[in-house]
């Protein structure tokens, strides 16, 4: 009877509800142990120096250097936590404004010139001669192709490439280096929270990026190339 399809379909619907209220508590289980595990570590590194220090077993200026660097550490940890924490909390109330991608992405590539030249990298620009308009979150852009780009620098060997371009609706923006490559069992995670790859950091920096994106209705996606590793993301107009 149609009565008996109603229950149905509302048992269906609670059914899954459920499901999803029970895949998110497991979400924010894995979250915080994740959290704890990151923030755990430089904090006992920090104890072990301090204590050190106060028991005349540790040189002070070595230790001193050492709980600098991780309070930088931690510092970064919890500003990305609060980032991410943002972006998936304020979704709505983003401020969208037209920028031309190609000022954004050079204005990044600008600002870790001088840390990829350290580093002995160049980089390498294919833009298209016209504007590559698009409705954004400036801030949160800038922010997904600093993260992107802070990435290649700490995987490259001598280059980093750049493309921004418009081909038809779609708006490509690719940031591709010349390292090892990404192995292919770590393919799958790569942006996922909390996700080290080798030489990695504390695991957000990709997942913000991801996050942005996703704010944007695009998509980003890595490749192993001839050259190295190659990022792309696509928006559309």
């Amino acid at each position: 009877s149609y009565n008996d399809l109603e229950l149905s379909e509302l048992a269906a619907s609670m059914n899954k509800a459920a499901a999803q209220l029970d895949d998110y508590d497991k979400e924010q289980k894995i979250f915080f142990q994740n959290v704890s595990h990151e923030l755990r570590t430089p904090l006992q590194v920090i104890k072990c120096n301090a204590e050190g220090i106060e028991h005349g077993i540790l040189d002070g200026q070595k230790s001193s250097g050492v709980i600098l660097g991780e309070t930088d550490r931690l510092t970064e940890m919890v500003e990305d936590l609060l980032y991410l924490s943002q972006i998936d909390n304020i979704k709505s109330s983003t401020q969208l404004d037209e920028y031309d991608l190609r000022e954004l992405l050079s204005n990044c590539a600008e600002r870790q010139r001088a840390l990829a030249v350290k580093r002995g990298i160049l980089f390498s620009f294919d833009f298209a001669d016209w504007p590559v308009l698009f409705f954004c979150d400036e801030k949160r852009i800038s922010r997904a192709f600093a993260n992107v780009l802070s990435n290649a620098i700490r995987y490259a060997k001598s280059k980093i490439y750049f493309v921004c371009r418009q081909e038809n609706n779609r708006l490509i923006i690719s940031i591709e280096d010349d390292g090892d490559g990404i192995p292919t069992e770590e393919m799958p995670h790569i942006f996922d929270r909390f996700y080290k790859g080798k030489d990695g950091k504390h695991g957000i920096g990709l997942a913000i990026v991801k996050s942005i994106i996703d704010m944007h209705n695009g998509k980003i996606e890595v490749e192993n190339t001839a050259m190295g590793t190659r990022f792309t993301i696509t928006f559309f107009k």
